[in-house]
């Protein structure tokens, strides 16, 4: 588990209400979050052991336990708070960070101390550990977050041609795609296929088990793709490809897709 699943909602490609989304958070909460003096903080991902000291304080050798405390992770959450309406907690985050940085100095480090304070390795409690500080990033995000509050319009870093796309008018793709990265059995009813091959091919259409061969189409392009409809009536529907240099494909159309 990651939070990079927050960037769906920065980047404008989900909503924040969305339900994958919210049980998502709560995941990410559980496995990742962890309470400090200072505030909340967030390992990148579970198992991360980049970058912290072992348990007794001892510096990074290339292993570690992999600090909780990512005060740009703060400013992150920060930005799918905002998305959220949740203007109090984005501004709590935004003093979690700013509590984080050094004392006098005001630089953001990499990570934070988020055990025991340990006085004689010079580790307290929700403050800088022995990472990189000042960390560029964590001040990028912080000045993102703080713009985007002051602003009082939702996140500032999320692109409103993808908002509008996916989150607004909910637009649905048209096209579905088999390559031979992603070998599909079947398509949803209603799509358009469009297979891609590296190599030129020809590709075979029919129904009812190949009684019905409905044609063949070839690709001459660079990338080398040719489309088929299947009509959202369509049941049973084949395809073939055969190309030099690469195995045949095969996929069947006209079910209806599982997936919401």
């Amino acid at each position: 588990m990651s939070t990079d699943a927050l960037a769906l909602v920065r980047f404008g490609l989900r909503s924040p209400a969305d339900q994958r989304v919210v049980d998502t958070v709560k995941v990410i909460d559980r496995l990742l979050r962890t309470e400090t003096r200072t505030g909340p903080v967030w390992h990148r991902y579970n198992h991360d052991g980049y970058g912290g000291e072992h348990d007794d304080g001892s510096p990074f050798d290339g292993t570690g336990t992999g600090r909780g405390g990512w005060p740009l992770l703060a400013g992150e959450r920060g930005h799918y708070e905002l998305a959220s309406g949740n203007a109090r907690e984005a501004m709590a985050l935004l003093q979690t960070m700013e509590a984080q940085a050094s004392p006098g100095g005001g630089m953001i480090p990499e990570q934070v101390w988020d055990s025991d304070d340990i006085p004689q390795r010079g580790l307290y409690n929700g403050k800088p550990s022995g990472s990189a500080m000042p960390l560029a990033w964590a001040h990028a995000e912080y000045l993102k977050l703080a713009l985007s509050i002051e602003r009082g319009a939702g996140s500032w870093t999320c692109p409103l041609s993808t908002y509008r796309r996916y989150v607004r008018d909910r637009v649905q793709a048209r096209l579905h795609i088999w390559t031979f990265y992603n070998r599909s059995t079947w398509m949803p009813r209603g799509k358009v296929l469009r297979v891609q091959c590296q190599y030129p091919f020809v590709l075979h259409s029919g129904h009812d088990g190949w009684k019905d061969a409905g044609g063949t189409s070839k690709a001459g392009r660079t990338p080398w793709a040719c489309t088929t409809s299947t009509s959202s009536q369509a049941t049973g529907r084949a395809w073939s490809s055969h190309s030099s240099g690469q195995p045949q494909g095969s996929g069947r159309g006209g079910r209806t897709s599982p997936w919401r």
